[in-house]
């Protein structure tokens, strides 16, 4: 069973946000479409693409 936005109907992706992506496009990322719960992961992700030297276990 999949829920729906109150506010438009459309149904709520299974995803991190657990928010309408209608409603809220800006929990949507710029790089890959999805969503990420911290500022870590929307990092991550931008590195992963952009980053032509970027080692996610260098920390």
């Amino acid at each position: 069973m999949t829920d729906k936005c109150k506010k438009c109907g459309t149904e709520i992706l299974e995803c991190d946000c657990h928010q309408c992506h209608e409603c809220h496009p800006e929990e949507i990322c710029e790089t890959c479409g999805g969503c990420h719960i911290d500022h870590w992961e929307a990092v991550d992700c931008w590195a992963s693409v952009n980053d032509p030297d970027y080692d996610p276990w260098d920390i």
